[in-house]
């Protein structure tokens, strides 16, 4: 894993696709990346559950942004009078509508939503993470400015984000396993935690608390990661304000700045 630092929010100008956008959303579309999305349907994540229940009202007309292959479908379709699914793989989508033959799925990609018009939606959900593969800045600015324009006025996005400050990394279950089991889980964490302390402490991402970072899964992709404050102040800056509280992916735990993933984030688009 390395890092590179990322700017400071500004109103950004139409994005143009770098190498490094092209090749992730390539990387996503491989067959083996949508077989181990397809293959990873255990439903909502303790905190995502969490936060869907009370920020996604029943009724609303929901889009949900970087849809993969149909984890959060389930949930959100049931809750919704309006559900569109939305990713730039097609073999995602594939799959999607193979497993949902009677829901509204379309190919595009997630700072370009020009095929909807103003407040379209009540909700926009962009779950796992998937604005941090938005790569470089203007590109994921450039997505917020369009969830913005496509939900109605008091309308709410709900995202989640990486921390780049995570370097703690918690073993398997312990309880219930053979002691040599346990030793063995346990000395793989402290392993995993001692080499992410190595390699993001030094680093600017690290220091300032935002910035991109390089995870060789999947071939290899660059993703944007930062700590909760920024996540707020880019929100902030483009026309939203925080509702509710921050949550770690591993509720009902408490989240630690150290060794909690990935926050989730609910906002309301100011009116």
């Amino acid at each position: 894993m390395t890092a590179e630092p990322a700017g400071d929010p500004a109103h950004a100008p139409e994005p143009v696709e770098t190498d490094e956008h092209a090749a992730t959303r390539d990387a996503f579309g491989r067959d083996d990346v949508v077989h181990f999305y397809a293959t990873f349907q255990d439903g909502l994540l303790p905190g995502e559950a969490y936060v869907f229940e009370r920020a996604v009202p029943r009724g609303a007309r929901v889009l949900d942004l970087g849809v993969g292959a149909g984890r959060t479908t389930p949930f959100l379709a049931e809750r919704s009078s309006r559900y569109v699914g939305l990713d730039y793989s097609e073999g995602m989508l594939t799959e999607c509508r193979r497993r949902f033959p009677g829901l509204e799925f379309v190919q595009a990609d997630a700072s370009d939503l020009s095929q909807f018009a103003d407040a379209s939606f009540d909700v926009v959900v962009f779950s796992f993470n998937g604005i941090d593969c938005l790569h470089p800045d203007a590109v994921r600015f450039r997505c917020i400015a369009e969830i913005r324009r496509v939900l109605v006025p008091c309308g709410i996005a709900v995202i989640s984000e990486h921390n780049p400050r995570a370097i703690l990394v918690a073993p398997r279950p312990l309880r219930g396993v053979r002691p040599k089991v346990a030793l063995a889980r346990a000395f793989t964490a402290v392993r995993a935690s001692v080499s992410r302390t190595i390699e993001l402490v030094p680093t600017a991402m690290f220091r300032t608390g935002i910035g991109y970072y390089f995870d060789a899964e999947h071939g290899g992709n660059w993703f944007h990661a930062a700590v909760p404050a920024r996540v707020v102040l880019e929100w902030e800056h483009e026309g939203f304000e925080r509702r509710g509280e921050i949550v770690g992916y591993d509720r009902p735990g408490r989240g630690r700045t150290f060794r909690t993933g990935w926050y989730y984030y609910t906002f309301q688009k100011r009116s």
